[in-house]
């Protein structure tokens, strides 16, 4: 039966920790004190249809409460309702002010309507976690958390309110709809863990600050037309947010609408600052028009993997990564943007224009992989930077008329190239063009620098013309197999392969170069002409494997490299008057090779002249020392005359089955099987020679005339099979 008192004027009722009470209707009632019905752990309903105030904790923790019924209350105090866990219905149609905590985890209250409220305060409804709606169209200021926990809230309606607090809302997870029409500013994460909110309108918002929205997962639509600026993080992660309309927003701060992953068009005419990562991993977005943006920064559209035009009129600068990975992304047209940063456009497989006439900086990677981009006009661009137009596969032409230098790679593997014109440029850098396969014409008339492996493979490279380079690094023009000439007059240095394997060479002048590195000119097959009149110094393999060269116009080089003419096959003549070192297999298997003169050479390398089976005479006045195998297998060599020799190496002129006479008026020493197999030899003239080592003369079956000391002669073992004459009158000597 319910507690009933009946009509007078009822100032203060203080009824606490009453077990047994269960209903309560009193109709006089105008103020309940603080604590009235604390723990009033079994009371039900509460009927006060006049009451005006309710203190501090009046009814808190009456946990079987289900209904109230107060249709005149103006005050509810702080905690009021606190933890009144079974409270449902809450009829207070004329409420004006509620306390701090008044409905603190009231977890089954579904429904608050309160139309003349004008402040929430701080923690008011936190934690119910069965309110679903909530419409409080008076409410003009919100305390912070007031809504914090509501895990079941739904749909919030205050239209009159104009400051948003912190974490109002946070962790409303089942939230979908909010309508704050005059609300001016957001606070750090008001709507943070609102992961069902679907749709907000708040038409006075100016401001959206940092992680306002952020994992909002089924976000698809926001109104906020007064926008202008939007904090970072404030809707990232929204995966399922569409569009966006905030016509005034001038300030983008980073990763804003990083991984909306199903936006698909952006309206923001005013747009002037994006920051990094806004759009990063906008997977859906189509298009982009902010005519008053100035700078793009740092992955602000990296992985938009649909997005297909972009129009910024007014932009400056693209920083690093800006369209990475914008793989639909098919034209841009940015006419002042001038400097282009690391990766700009990095992976755009389908970018095929680019129109950007005062780009004057071009940074590392800044159009690497665009497989599709057939043209690129430059104009302004000073710098390309390490890889910038890497397999750019369809990249035909580029024109970029004020280029100083090109960096590393900067073309590399750009396949379809088949033209270039840079007129000023004058450092390449390494790979700048390698395996570019259709270039056929490289006109930059200032370059001074060639580094390594500039246009490596570049096979169908017929014309160079470069004609105030100086250096050229190693492998620079290696593998271009369709290169006929080249005309260099101011190089001063040719790196090791600089032209090796370019088989269709054939004609090389290079008149002020001084030093050729190895392999320079290895395996040029068609070369037949060398001018190289300042030459001083010819690298290891130089000229190895040139099949067609006949003749060499070197008149002051002084080191031959090893292997520096191995098999040059139609090598016939070698004149040579200044050179004074031969390193090993210079000449190696120059097969047609029948004369050499080497006036000043001092020293013979190992097998330097092995398998030049035409070579007949060999002039070497100045020679002393002879090293092993120099001549070996030189079968038609008649004729040696080496007045100033003194070692010859073991074989050193083995095999050399027509050689008929030997004069080595200085010789001292000669090694092991020196001239073993001369079967031809008759006459050795040695008369200064100190030490034969063993078979020196092994095989020579016709040798029958010796001029050589007592002491050398005795000391030698192998007479025994051939005989051997010795001239007369000398005394030192007998038959």
């Amino acid at each position: 039966m319910p507690t009933f008192i009946p009509d007078k004027v009822i100032t203060q009722i203080i009824v606490q920790n009453a077990g047994d009470l269960r209903v309560v209707e009193m109709p006089d009632a105008i103020t309940i004190e603080e604590s009235a019905f604390f723990d009033c752990v079994n009371l039900e309903s509460v009927s006060m249809p006049n009451v005006k105030t309710i203190r501090y904790r009046a009814f808190a923790e009456c946990s079987t409460l289900t209904t109230v019924e107060m249709p005149t209350v103006e005050t509810i105090g702080e905690s009021a309702f606190a933890e009144c866990s079974n409270l449902t219905t809450v009829e207070m149609p004329k409420v004006l002010t509620i306390g701090e905590s008044a409905f603190y985890r009231c977890a089954k209250l579904t429904n608050v309507e309160m139309s003349e409220v004008k402040d929430i305060p701080v923690g008011a409804f936190d934690c119910c976690v069965g309110l679903e709606s909530v419409t409080l169209r008076n409410v003009l200021t919100l305390g912070e958390y007031a809504f914090y926990g509501c895990d079941n809230l739904t749909n919030v309606k205050m239209p009159a309110l104009t400051i948003l607090p912190d974490g109002a809302f946070y962790g409303c997870a089942k939230l979908t709809n909010v309508l704050l029409d005059k609300v001016t500013t957001i606070p750090y994460g008001a709507f943070d863990g609102c992961v069902n909110i679907t749709y907000v309108l708040m038409h006075s918002v100016t401001t959206i600050p940092a992680g306002a929205f952020e994992d909002c997962v089924k976000l698809t639509t926001v109104l906020m037309h007064k926008v202008q600026t939007i904090g970072e993080n404030a809707f990232c992660g929204c995966t399922e947010l569409e569009s966006v309309e905030m016509p005034n927003v001038t300030t983008i701060r980073q990763n804003a609408f990083s991984y909306c992953a199903k936006l698909k068009s952006v309206e923001m005419s005013n747009v002037n600052t994006l920051q990094n990562h806004v759009f990063y991993g906008c997977t859906k977005l189509g298009s982009v028009e902010m005519p008053n943006v100035t700078d793009i920064r740092m992955c602000t559209f990296y992985g938009c993997t649909e997005l297909k035009s972009v129009t910024l009129p007014n932009v400056n600068t693209l920083e690093k990564h800006a369209f990475s990975y914008c793989a639909e992304l098919e034209s841009v047209e940015m006419p002042n943007v001038n400097t282009l940063e690391k990766q700009a456009f990095y992976g755009c497989v389908n970018l095929k224009k680019v129109e950007m006439p005062n780009v004057n900086t071009l940074e590392k990677q800044a159009f690497f992989g665009c497989t599709k981009l057939a043209k690129v006009d430059m104009p302004n661009v000073k710098t390309i930077g390490q890889n910038a137009f890497s397999y750019c596969a369809e990249l035909k032409s580029v024109e970029m008329s004020n280029a100083v230098t090109i960096e590393e790679s900067a073309f590399f593997d750009c396949v379809n190239l088949e033209s270039v014109s840079m007129p000023n440029v004058k450092t390449i850098k390494k790979n700048a063009f390698s395996y570019c396969a259709k270039l056929t014409n490289v006109n930059m008339p200032n370059a001074v620098t060639i580094e390594e492996s500039a246009f490596f493979d570049c096979v169908n490279l017929e014309s160079v013309s470069m004609p105030n380079v100086k250096t050229i690094k190693k492998n620079a023009f290696s593998y271009c197999a369709k290169l006929t000439n080249v005309l260099m007059h101011n190089v001063l240095t040719l790196g090791a392969s600089a032209f090796a394997e370019c088989s269709e060479l054939i004609t090389v002048e290079m008149p002020n170069v001084e030093t050729l590195r190895e392999s320079a000119f290895a395996g040029c097959t068609e070369l037949k002409l060398v001018t190289l009149p300042n030459v001083l110094t010819l690298g290891a393999s130089a000229f190895a494997g040139c099949t067609e060269l006949e003749s060499v116009k070197m008149p002051k080089v002084l080191t031959l490299g090893e292997s520096a003419f191995a098999e040059c096959s139609k090598l016939t003549n070698v004149i040579l008057h200044t050179v004074e070192t031969i390193g090993q297999n210079a000449f190696a298997e120059c097969i047609t090779l029948k004369s050499v003169t080497l006036s000043n050479v001092k020293s013979i390398g190992m097998r330097a002249f092995d398998g030049c089976v035409a070579l007949t005479n060999v002039n070497m006045p100045n020679v002393e020392t002879i090293a092993e195998s120099a001549f070996y297998d030189c079968i038609t060599l008649e004729l040696v005359t080496l007045p100033e020799v003194k070692t010859i190496g073991e074989y050193a002129f083995a095999g050399c089955t027509e050689l008929k006479s030997v004069t080595l008026s200085k010789v001292k020493t000669i090694r092991k099987s020196a001239f073993s197999g001369c079967v031809a030899l008759t006459t050795v003239n040695m008369p200064n020679v100190e030490t034969l080592q063993n078979h020196v003369f092994y095989g020579c079956t016709d040798l029958n005339s010796v001029n050589m000391p007592d002491d050398a002669y005795n000391a030698y073992t192998g007479w025994n099979k051939i005989t051997v004459e010795r001239p007369q009158p000398n005394p030192a000597l007998r038959f």
